[in-house]
């Protein structure tokens, strides 16, 4: 497809910031997800109270990734496009984020400042939703189209290195900093990342681009990005859940090793899809993530083995072709709606999760396995289908 605005030339600097400050995402939202059920319980809410928040966050964002992609879009400066929203965002989100743990420092159950913490922690999530998709679509800007994938893949690799922190010995270390030196730290990298993403965007970077009106993308195209985040999405989510489930004992070593497949294969994957093409390569990787969902469910540990490993490539896979995938649905002018609409619907699949998971609290093991099938088998056909519309957008 061809662009009107991309970027000649890729500026590694930038993407290398832009793949930080994707790692200082992933960060916060691990160090939040971490402590929030225990400060939660510090301010006497009932132990489903963090699924019942994320929830309602979740729904938010599928309102707030649109509108901030899309307002994104039309914003120009000298600075260039997004950047206000990115500053913005970042600079309310990281005050925000200390706020919290000082609140159960200063409150009690009884007091006003549990239903403060909430309203904080809500928005917080709020602040993170408005400034991902322009993060994210400056890709477009900093990358040339044939680099895109490959660019998105240095992206994955830092934000599943972060993800390691997601381990249960590395949560235990998390745990051992306590919750406000564990909030103030992930506030200040994710601040140092947009300080750092500002200062290294080149001078000179698309502004061609800034001078074309953002036009219309086909609303059609919305639509199959917006379920491509949603299946994908659930799908990660049951791939995930099911890893913790199929064996208790046999957990931290599948994990691990899922995780450390994704580190080995990121790069080479998003140089290969260089040449495959963004949907063929994510196709590809929902394919390899169906292939081992199906067979993690069988009691045997080399099986599992072999499946988290076709896990881990599926992964790496599905990493590296979102975003371009996402970018090549629209006009790059509309770089922030396009991103916004995957993660919009990401966040609705993710917001109905944590609905179901409020009231069941726990997940069957079969019906689990059925759903994430089921949803990695719909994304496949959903990008078949797009596969046509691309070029069109």
């Amino acid at each position: 497809m061809s662009i009107s605005g991309v970027a000649s030339k890729t500026y590694w600097q930038p993407v290398l910031a832009m793949a930080l400050m994707q790692g200082a995402i992933v960060l916060c939202w691990i160090v939040y997800r971490l402590y929030l059920p225990d400060l939660l319980g510090q301010f006497g809410f009932p132990k489903n109270a963090a699924v019942i928040i994320l929830a309602i966050e979740g729904f938010l964002a599928v309102l707030i990734e649109p509108l901030f992609g899309s307002l994104s879009d039309h914003q120009k400066t000298l600075w260039g496009l997004k950047a206000p929203f990115i500053t913005l965002g970042v600079l309310a989100a990281s005050a925000l984020f200390l706020v919290p743990p000082i609140m159960v420092l200063l409150g009690n159950p009884d007091s006003f400042l549990r239903w403060l913490f909430v309203f904080v922690t809500i928005l917080w999530a709020m602040a993170m939703a408005v400034f991902r998709s322009p993060m994210l679509a400056r890709l477009g800007e900093f990358a040339c189209q044939q680099d895109w994938p490959y660019a998105a893949s240095v992206l994955t690799l830092v934000g599943t290195i972060a993800g390691t922190l997601a381990l249960p010995a590395s949560k235990q270390i998390l745990q051992g900093f306590g919750a406000l030196p564990a909030f103030g730290m992930s506030s200040i990298i994710l601040l140092l990342s947009a300080t750092l993403l500002n200062w290294s965007q080149p001078a000179s970077v698309n502004f061609s681009a800034i001078a074309v009106p953002p036009s219309q993308p086909s609303k059609q195209n919305l639509t199959l990005i917006a379920l491509t985040g949603s299946t994908v999405t659930l799908g990660v989510i049951l791939v995930q859940q099911l890893i913790g489930l199929v064996g208790q004992a046999q957990t931290p070593f599948l994990m691990t090793l899922f995780l450390g497949v994704q580190l080995i294969t990121v790069l080479p994957i998003g140089k290969a899809a260089q040449r495959w093409g963004n949907i063929p390569t994510m196709m590809l990787g929902l394919g390899l993530l169906g292939l081992g969902f199906a067979a993690l469910i069988l009691p045997i540990l080399p099986l599992r083995s072999i499946a988290v490993v076709l896990l881990g490539l599926g992964m790496s896979g599905v990493g590296v072709a979102t975003i371009p995938f996402a970018l090549n649905m629209v006009p790059l002018t509309r770089g922030g709606l396009g991103i916004g609409f995957y993660f919009g619907g990401a966040a609705l699949a993710g917001a109905l999760f944590n609905v179901y998971m409020a009231y069941a609290n726990k997940l069957p093991i079969f019906a689990g396995w059925v759903v994430g099938l089921f949803s990695l088998i719909s994304a496949i056909a959903i990008l078949w289908i797009s596969r046509t519309r691309s070029a069109a957008a």
